[in-house]
């Protein structure tokens, strides 16, 4: 029996505890090299809800568009 429906709750749990992380780490990393500004989780958690924010304010409707054609 495939469980195929928590796979994707699994998968999507997973990515979104381990994205956020590897961009704080990544950030945190070019910061130190460059003497810029150490950030925290909720700083990374901030910018992605803003970026969010900004994407379905710009483009309202247009989810669920991805790989489809012209259905004319």
């Amino acid at each position: 029996m495939k469980h195929t429906k928590n796979r994707k709750y699994l998968f999507a749990a997973i990515t979104a505890i381990l994205v956020p992380i590897t961009i704080l780490w990544c950030w945190n990393v070019v910061a130190e090299l460059f003497g810029g500004p150490i950030a925290q989780l909720k700083h990374v958690v901030a910018a992605a809800l803003i970026l969010a924010f900004v994407r379905w304010t710009l483009f309202p409707g247009r989810h669920h568009q991805a790989g489809r054609a012209n259905e004319h």
